[in-house]
């Protein structure tokens, strides 16, 4: 299946994916409150299904780490695979946008951070249960423009896709081993934070998270907290 293909079906996934999100998030809180979970506490719960085009979809739910109490908010992000000319290739949605990851970026995780996974379905699963929070930005890499996404763990590296409209993420750097111009660029973004306006309504949330919110969680991701 080419990259387009794969992408086509994706897209036409993602109404049904939002329908079958609405009935996720009262069980979600459904179950936060028959297990008495602690407002503070994230709570990661997985949902999982399947459309028209029988690819396995993962859904993770959690209470978004910038608010404090869980009251009626709740932060979520789906995800699928293929098998592609080029391998295992990750697609994510999130934030209303599509974002493709290549199967080396999840082995390049579980090798630069000893995690000792041997599946690689299972290395996916790991990467978006540990690293929910990125911060896209583009600097130059060798000459080369290169999208940068900064999480909890490290940074992953890929470019901008304008045939597909999408990202595309191709492999995974660890924070203690990403040198001075990866903590360069971290570091210029922390400190251009406070200016930063996001476009409203752009998170997955039940009623959208204030820009104050959002600033908080990307400060999160690149404090690696």
């Amino acid at each position: 299946m080419t990259d387009l293909e794969a992408l086509n079906e994706v897209m036409d996934d993602i109404p049904r994916l939002r329908n079958s999100g609405q009935r996720w998030i009262v069980e979600y809180f459904q179950e936060r409150k028959r297990l008495k979970i602690p407002r503070h506490q994230s709570y990661l719960r997985k949902f999982r299904s399947k459309y028209k085009h029988k690819n396995p979809w993962v859904t993770v739910m959690f209470k978004p780490d910038e608010v404090k109490r869980i009251i009626d908010t709740v932060g979520f992000f789906s995800y699928t695979w293929y098998q592609t000319p080029i391998g295992l290739r990750v697609f994510s949605v999130a934030h209303g946008q599509v974002s493709i990851y290549n199967g080396h970026l999840f082995k390049r995780y579980n090798e630069r951070l000893n995690l000792g996974i041997g599946s690689p379905l299972d290395k996916v699963h790991h990467f978006y249960s540990n690293n929910r929070v990125l911060a896209p930005s583009e600097f130059e890499r060798e000459g080369v423009k290169t999208l940068v996404g900064i999480c909890p763990l490290g940074y992953i590296l890929g470019e901008q896709r304008l045939d597909l409209d999408c990202s595309i993420y191709k492999t995974f750097i660890a924070r203690p081993t990403a040198g001075p111009r990866l903590d360069d660029l971290r570091q210029d973004l922390l400190n251009t934070l406070d200016t930063y306006q996001p476009d409203k309504g752009c998170s997955n949330t039940t009623f959208g998270p204030t820009p104050d919110s959002l600033k908080t969680r990307l400060r999160l991701a690149l404090e690696g907290v």
